[in-house]
């Protein structure tokens, strides 16, 4: 995704009288190969889901711009544990810290995958997802 695609996205998100679904754009169909049955590629962030993650994980108001480039060149994908239908994309920003973004990745026809919570990730918890099987696609 180039600069101005991002800036335009950005600029929805931060619109406070903006769309309440902003679409992100599609991840590369490569890494959603293990949700066969899903939807489409796409992905959405509705504003409650915003409110959330900067509420929650306060440093993602510095992020944003990363979560928003990272649908299309992230470095690995991984299976949530509790819940399969949940993507974890990760994006490596620095040596020991990743930024994890979980997707709901939508079986419904009138439904787009939707970001559910962002936050950064320590380098372990990378690993430990590899080490348990959950990786399902890497980028290499």
């Amino acid at each position: 995704m180039d600069d101005q695609r991002i800036s335009s996205v950005l600029e929805q998100l931060l619109d406070p009288n903006g769309l309440d679904v902003v679409l992100i754009g599609s991840m590369p169909s490569v890494c959603l190969v293990h949700w066969s049955m899903r939807s489409t590629d796409e992905v959405v962030i509705t504003r409650e889901r915003r409110i959330h993650y900067l509420s929650n994980h306060p440093e993602m108001h510095q992020l944003e711009y990363h979560l928003v480039g990272s649908f299309v060149d992230p470095d690995e994908i991984h299976i949530n544990k509790s819940d399969s239908n949940i993507a974890l994309a990760y994006a490596r920003l620095f040596e020991t810290h990743w930024l994890r973004i979980a997707i709901i990745v939508s079986q419904n026809l009138d439904l787009k995958n939707s970001v559910v919570s962002c936050r950064l990730a320590r380098s372990k918890e990378v690993l430990e997802g590899r080490k348990a099987n959950r990786l399902v696609w890497a980028k290499r």
